[in-house]
């Protein structure tokens, strides 16, 4: 009896140290996806319906964004998506989110956009070394940011007044921050 109980206790001891520990079943809830705006999360905005989430890679990357791809890439993007949305009044917001790996790298990418943005503007709640605006374009505000190893291009469009513009914009930010420090 006991080198059965003995024998019972050495394979339950042996089960335990050979299982994993699951935190998450959803292993996409740790990754870059995880920044994903599902409709209700914004009020007012919803996912466009025809081209609203398309995911991609360092390598994928080139056949969505104008220009910018290899500049990306090449300072270490790994994956990101491009997300689509709806909002009141023919509102409209393109974003892009990317994985750079590192906080340093994200860092680094928002600094060389920012040297490119001339004349930028602040974002309500945010400091001018993590996001800015610029508000060049009829209509529309460009947003570059970085949190941690995140890295956010958000374009708003169809906006009469750059108040508007930069209140969206930190809506948006404040999302993406608040899903950061919980990815952490």
């Amino acid at each position: 009896m006991s080198r059965f109980c003995c024998g019972v206790g050495i394979s339950m001891i042996a089960l335990l140290f050979s299982c994993k520990l699951v935190t998450n079943a959803n292993p996409s809830s740790r990754t870059v996806s995880a920044f994903r705006i599902v409709n209700g999360d914004i009020s007012g905005w919803t996912e466009a319906a025809s081209s609203g989430y398309v995911a991609f890679t360092a390598s994928t990357m080139n056949a969505l964004v104008d220009g910018d791809a290899p500049k990306f890439t090449s300072e270490g993007m790994l994956e990101g998506f491009r997300q689509n949305l709806d909002g009141a009044d023919s509102k409209t917001l393109e974003a892009f989110v990317m994985d750079f790996g590192t906080d340093s790298a994200a860092l680094n990418m928002f600094i060389i956009k920012k040297n490119e943005t001339s004349g930028y503007s602040a974002i309500p709640g945010y400091s001018d070394s993590v996001a800015i605006a610029d508000l060049s374009g009829l209509g529309a505000c460009v947003t570059w940011a970085y949190f941690g190893r995140y890295f956010f291009k958000l374009t708003l469009g169809n906006y009469s007044d750059n108040t508007s513009k930069l209140n969206d914009a930190a809506l948006f930010l404040d999302y993406y921050k608040n899903k950061e420090k919980l990815l952490n």
